[in-house]
């Protein structure tokens, strides 16, 4: 009796922490648009910590946790591009990139990673156009 008392005590507080981790996933996303909609970079930026604090907690490295930091990296440097502020946006872009490869390294054949990535670098490249002949390789 006490094994299966372990066992759903077990099985109770997994699902307590995925629901957790779940609503939290909901609301950086939900900000995230938010932010997006509103053209609000604070809105972004509180998005961006959610899914940072969220990979701290999590156990194996998550794909899906470094893809959605990196579009919040996305989405703030074409915000910081569009108000002229390169050095903002250069920073996302880099911590983007990075997040990317750590995305791409964990599921190779995450294609959203990849499209994402080049655009990340396609920013990269207006900002700096004389890294082109560099970055093109990748």
């Amino acid at each position: 009796m006490r094994g299966i008392s372990r066992i759903f005590l077990f099985l109770f507080s997994f699902q307590l922490l995925f629901s957790l981790s779940l609503e939290k996933l909901e609301e950086a996303k939900g900000l995230l648009k938010k932010g997006v909609d509103s053209w609000e970079h604070s809105l972004m930026e509180r998005a961006r910590g959610i899914f940072l604090s969220m990979i701290l907690t999590e156990k194996d490295e998550n794909p899906y946790l470094y893809y959605y930091i990196s579009l919040a990296d996305y989405r703030l440097s074409t915000y910081f591009i569009s108000i002229q502020n390169k050095e903002k946006a250069e920073r996302f872009i880099e911590e983007g990139i990075t997040y990317l490869e750590k995305a791409t390294k964990v599921a190779p054949s995450f294609s959203e990673a990849h499209a994402l990535y080049a655009s990340l670098l396609g920013f990269k490249i207006s900002i700096k156009p004389e890294e082109a002949m560099f970055l093109g390789m990748e």
